[in-house]
């Protein structure tokens, strides 16, 4: 919460109001939450007390790693993501 939660505050801000300085660390987030997730799933498969039924923890877990893989695809593609080019 206290690292998150000011970034998820100011992320709802620049997403709604289009802003593009969130690019970098909407790109710094999804690589933070993909490392700690990866990190969880891992101790749940393979740590001391591993889950008996890790398909469920993975299902349970997936959208921590979607949601940053597709904030990642929004944001690389483009300097100004929320920037339509001109015609």
């Amino acid at each position: 919460m206290l690292f998150f939660g000011p970034f998820y505050a100011a992320a709802i801000h620049a997403f709604a109001r289009g802003r593009d300085w969130i690019r970098v660390p909407s790109l710094v987030w999804a690589g933070m939450m993909f490392s700690n997730v990866f990190i969880i799933l891992h101790d749940e498969r393979l740590g001391v007390h591993a889950a008996p039924s890790f398909a469920a923890v993975a299902l349970a877990n997936a959208a921590w790693l979607v949601v940053p893989c597709l904030v990642v695809w929004r944001m690389a593609r483009s300097e100004h993501p929320f920037t339509e080019p001109a015609a």
